[in-house]
């Protein structure tokens, strides 16, 4: 049979750019990309609204590590100044940022950019989602609200929390993955996802926790299935783990490396934070159980309480009963990095911050309960029992916990909201004849009844819609108390003038390109005022480089001040601790010659030393390289040059300008204290008399070598002991 051979025309292909492009879009997930277009579009908003900072000192430490790391072009070292810990993905992301001079443009700046970095935590809660959950339309409502809890304002800082929340999503991914498919390559990106999230913040280290003990349960719970069911179960069990211990001999090698080097090397892995007892006696901190469990409610609240006893519920149904590895391996990494998580910062907060409560330190557990919820409504099995645990456990949680911080803050945002959770629940117990009715056991109360009918409606034919009413509960919560959150911590910033704004990088305008001061702080008189005056000065001038400060100096909340005192020479030396040549330690004020300090500052003065600019009641100052001191006053009572009736002598130092000197003439200018209204006697060396109130006078006296190689000069205010009457030094000068 003869066969018929058909020759067809090839048809032209289309170039293989024209039909990649298609295909490309066609895979894009077009409701993410709206849901990051909307949060970018809202927290950029927002950010724009806060032309100031929200908390220090914390954010000037940041940004002097950001503008360290744009210098140097290279992450800190222990041997940087700014060095406090390994996690610097934060200042290294806004790094480019902050190099920029002008810091009013570079704070802009920052929110976009922080606005951008924040927003991004819906691609990573999405993808679980979508491990977790088959229907698409679930991880699109999760990305949704990742990226609208109140917590999205941090882009407003310059804190580690930015980069940290999808830092953390994406290391969570990272490690379900691993123990998902457990192989040589998982456990390289689940170490990989752990190590981005440490380098984000310290206390996310813990996902370490749930990658190894996520691996161990998954690999023990899967290793005894096997294809043959008669054989028995300890044979399977330990074939598969012989066979896990082999997939993973790689992880298993470079973990006992990693022990045996920490054992012997002991780096301080984790910075500043070590010294808070956060690696150290985590479980003895006081107060510990307390915090945590404050710590985990104010979450809770956070996203409408029932997320909690629906991701408790899911967890415990998918432990008993998992219907794909993926759920369990999520399961497993949100439980132990979860309750890891939430001991780390309650005993960081017992030990560190016991005055208030921070939700933003474990905020990063909110997507994960909101996936934990999705996954229950999509399971369509009974959960009787798990709902009933869960609603157990959400209801003793948020009923027993104080929630006493309320008002607009960036330190926990979710608190904004609280206002109005006080403020209808005052309406209500009125109603109801219970005035004494508080908003945390109304919404437990609630949250119990609500997960307990749930339970019910979940073994009937409207569980569907009982789940979606839930959940709509959860969303329009959300959206609201985020947009209030917002709106009133925004209106916290709103009287900022433009004044201000303008003139607050006054010392950069002053300064020469390319040069940088050192910060001289002192407490203004009145310690606690002077902490916003400093934090403006090194925050808004990015050529104000080290801070220092005077042995005598209490703390002014400044980060990392370095200590440096006077030498009889008339030269300055670092300082440590004690007396004499044994507290010398480190450059002292270096060479020079910029620097900045208060006008009120009497402790000591510049040798040929020039104001250059001055406002706010700091100065600018230029010295000779190196700078030298004229004089400086001890043992008065701060460091204005207060001394105190009845109290201790003050003494005047001169330092010598000619080699051999043994006496110097001064002449020291006198008032009374501020506020006083009587005169005051004095006696400044041999020389006494009386200052009227309101006048000024002029005392010239003879400072002389002691016994301690000091040429100084007594200064006393004798009479009874009366805070409120005293001298002031005004002014010394040498003859």
């Amino acid at each position: 049979m003869a066969a018929e051979l058909t020759v067809r025309a090839r048809e032209p292909r289309a170039p293989a750019r024209g039909r990649r492009l298609p295909a490309v879009l066609a895979r894009v997930p077009w409701p993410v990309v709206a849901i990051l277009g909307a949060g970018l579009a809202w927290t950029i908003w927002f950010v724009l609204q806060c032309p100031q900072y929200f908390i220090q000192p914390d954010e000037l430490e940041y940004v002097k590590q950001s503008r360290l790391i744009a210098d140097q072009l290279r992450p800190l070292l222990p041997s940087d100044a700014w060095f406090n810990s390994w996690s610097q993905l934060q200042p290294i992301l806004l790094a480019p940022v902050w190099a920029i001079r002008d810091t009013n443009l570079a704070h802009q700046l920052m929110g976009i950019v922080n606005a951008i970095i924040m927003v991004s935590a819906a691609i990573p809660a999405y993808l679980l989602t979508r491990r977790v959950v088959a229907d698409r339309r679930w991880a699109y409502l999760v990305a949704l609200l990742t990226v609208a809890l109140p917590w999205i304002g941090a882009a407003a800082t310059m804190m580690t929390e930015v980069a940290a929340y999808p830092a953390f999503l994406w290391g969570v991914l990272a490690v379900q993955h691993a123990i998902a498919r457990p192989s040589a390559r998982g456990d390289a990106i689940g170490v990989a996802g752990v190590a981005l999230a440490y380098f984000a913040r310290p206390q996310l280290a813990v996902l370490a926790a749930g990658l190894l003990g996520g691996l161990l349960v998954q690999e023990l719970r899967y290793s005894a299935a096997g294809d043959d069911p008669l054989e028995p179960r300890r044979t399977r069990l330990a074939r598969g783990l012989k066979a896990a211990a082999w997939r993973h001999r790689w992880l298993l090698g470079a973990l006992a490396l990693a022990i045996v080097a920490y054992l012997v090397l002991r780096p301080n892995v984790f910075g500043g934070y070590t010294r808070s007892g956060v690696t150290s006696g985590v479980l003895d901190a006081p107060g510990l159980f307390e915090f945590s469990r404050e710590l985990l409610a104010y979450i809770a609240v956070g996203v409408a309480v029932l997320p909690l006893g629906m991701a408790i519920a899911w967890a415990l149904l998918t432990f008993a009963k998992p219907l794909t590895r993926d759920q369990h391996a999520f399961a497993l990494v949100a439980v132990i990095t979860g309750v890891a998580l939430t001991i780390a910062v309650g005993s960081f907060t017992a030990r560190y911050t016991p005055q208030g409560i921070n939700s933003r330190y474990l905020f990063y557990l909110a997507p994960l309960l909101l996936i934990g919820m999705v996954a229950l409504i999509a399971d369509r099995r009974p959960a009787t029992l798990p709902l009933v645990a869960g609603a157990a456990v959400t209801g003793w949680l948020v009923y027993g916990a104080a929630l006493s911080q309320s008002g607009p803050s960036l330190v926990s945002p979710d608190q904004t909201f609280h206002t109005v959770l006080i403020g209808r629940t005052q309406q209500l117990g009125k109603v109801i004849g219970m005035p004494q009715l508080t908003y945390p056991h109304l919404m437990a109360v609630v949250a119990v009844a609500l997960l307990l009918a749930l339970a019910v409606a979940r073994r009937g034919p409207y569980a569907r819609s009982a789940g979606l009413a839930l959940v709509a509960v959860v969303a329009v919560f959300c959206v609201a108390e985020t947009g209030y959150s917002l709106r009133k911590i925004a209106d916290t910033q709103a009287g900022v003038s433009t004044e201000f704004i303008e003139g607050r990088h006054w010392i950069d305008e002053a300064m020469p390109d390319g040069e940088t001061a050192q910060l001289i702080v002192s407490t203004l008189g009145d310690p606690g005022s002077s902490y916003g005056v400093w934090w403006d000065t090194s925050f808004w001038n990015s050529s104000v480089d080290r801070t220092m400060a005077l042995p005598i100096v209490p703390d002014l909340q400044q980060p990392f001040p370095q200590a440096f005192q006077l030498w009889p020479d008339g030269t300055f030396r670092g300082y440590t601790s004690g007396a004499g040549e044994a507290s010398i330690g480190g450059p002292g004020l270096g060479d020079g010659p910029w620097f900045v300090r208060a006008t009120s500052d009497r402790t000591f003065a510049f040798r040929d030393a020039e104001v250059v600019a001055e406002r706010f009641g700091v100065e600018l100052v230029r010295t000779t390289t190196p700078p030298r001191w004229d004089w400086g006053l001890t043992g008065t009572a701060d460091d204005t040059g207060r001394i105190l009736r009845g109290g201790p002598a003050a003494s005047l130092v001169v330092a010598p300008r000619a080699e051999g000197e043994e006496q110097i003439p001064v002449r020291v200018t006198l008032g009374t204290l501020p506020g006083a209204e009587r005169g005051q006697r004095y006696v400044v060396g041999d020389r006494r008399g009386h200052v009227r109130v309101g006048e000024t006078i002029e005392v010239d006296a003879v400072a002389r070598r002691d016994a301690n190689g000091w040429i100084s000069v007594p200064i006393v205010a004798p009479g009874e002991p009366d805070p409120a009457r005293g001298l002031q030094v005004v002014a010394v000068q040498l003859l």
